[in-house]
């Protein structure tokens, strides 16, 4: 991984077991609150870890679900790297202006960062939802809720997310720690900072 842009990693949450919900035609609200997000922003840590690779820093991130954008920064708060992602495309730039483009979010955040981010899926697993079929490559998805209805973990599209310390956000209920894990690659961000827009009741 690029020295410069090495810029997150983790540790687990381990949570206990409950009965598995398979999702087969997903609706469009999976979170533990009513209603639909027009846009959320929130602050946060990251945490990446890949086989014996790892690495931490800041997150920001804000978007909705046709478009977002997420700041990457040092835990002195410099930015590494910067990321616009629309259904179109991906742009990537680093912290030495470098900037580059694909289609593919993913694979150009596993080049360029030296770790897959899953942007396609991303706005809706950071509100607990599943995205919907229509998104490319999305599968049905497996929820696994506690007996308060808060969801514990959600596995789509070859990620499994693990959620943690659900709380009041207006009317909402949004979680304060998700962990991504998809092989050998774990992401963990712990979210300080929520601010929703546009919530419908």
């Amino acid at each position: 991984m690029h020295a410069v842009l090495r810029a997150v990693l983790l540790s687990s949450i381990v949570l206990g077991g409950c009965a598995l919900i398979p999702i087969n035609n997903v609706p469009a609200d999976q979170s533990v609150g009513h209603g639909e997000f027009a846009q959320v922003a929130f602050s946060g840590r990251i945490a990446v870890r890949q086989n014996e690779s790892s690495d931490s820093g800041k997150i920001e991130w804000q978007g909705n679900t046709t478009e977002q954008h997420v700041e990457l920064l040092s835990p002195l708060g410099n930015t590494v790297a910067t990321l616009d992602h629309s259904a179109q495309r991906v742009q990537l730039i680093t912290a030495d202006h470098q900037e580059f483009s694909a289609a593919n979010p993913q694979q150009l955040t596993q080049k360029i960062l030296g770790y897959a981010l899953p942007l396609d899926g991303l706005p809706w697993w950071v509100v607990g939802q599943a995205a919907p079929a229509d998104v490319p490559l999305m599968e049905p998805a497996v929820m696994v809720r506690n007996e308060k209805g808060e969801l514990l973990t959600l596995t789509q599209a070859d990620w499994r997310i693990e959620y943690g310390a659900w709380r009041h956000v207006g009317d909402q209920q949004l979680p304060g720690s998700l962990q991504l894990q998809r092989g050998s690659l774990t992401i963990r961000i712990i979210i300080d900072r929520w601010n929703v827009q546009g919530a419908t009741p």
